[in-house]
């Protein structure tokens, strides 16, 4: 495939995702992607497709993971794989790799109101007690079995590790 069609695919692609038909722009970013297309912004929104529309995780986080190690410094990579992670339950994991882009641009707000929307951690329930204090932690241990309720939207057969 010659970089005019790929560039033809990819907006197609790209106007699909912004009317809402992610299933077809999926497999055109997989389709890009296996005839040896390596944008970045390729990777990185057709990972996050193929694993929320295909269900085909593994591939995904690979897409969106190699994204990031072209483009280290564009908050956009970084915001696809925490979105993806978010989406197979992983929040920890969402806030590690929203923290790391944030290593690489301090200031961006894309970034910063992500990791204000994923953060694990939740204000203490009395901010007048230390976190530690008991009718703190039970308060919080509430709060995440209420939580717990809500099933991930995506299933995954693989698990995330980032430091």
């Amino acid at each position: 495939m010659n970089w005019l069609s790929q560039r033809d695919i990819t907006d197609k692609a790209m106007e699909l995702h912004r009317e809402g038909n992610n299933a077809k722009a999926a497999s055109m970013f997989r389709e890009l992607v296996e005839s040896g297309c390596r944008d970045p912004k390729v990777l990185s929104l057709g990972g996050y497709l193929v694993a929320t529309e295909e269900g085909d995780v593994k591939t995904g986080l690979g897409w969106c993971e190699r994204a990031i190690e072209i483009a280290f410094y564009d908050p956009e990579m970084y915001v696809n794989l925490a979105r993806l992670h978010e989406r197979t339950g992983w929040k920890t994991q969402a806030a590690q790799v929203l923290r790391k882009g944030l290593r690489m641009d301090p200031g961006n707000e894309k970034l910063l109101s992500e990791i204000r929307r994923v953060s694990p951690r939740t204000p203490d329930a009395i901010s007048l007690l230390p976190r530690d204090h008991v009718v703190n932690r039970t308060i919080g241990k509430l709060r995440a079995e209420r939580k717990d309720k809500d099933k991930p939207l995506v299933k995954s057969k693989t698990s995330a590790s980032y430091s």
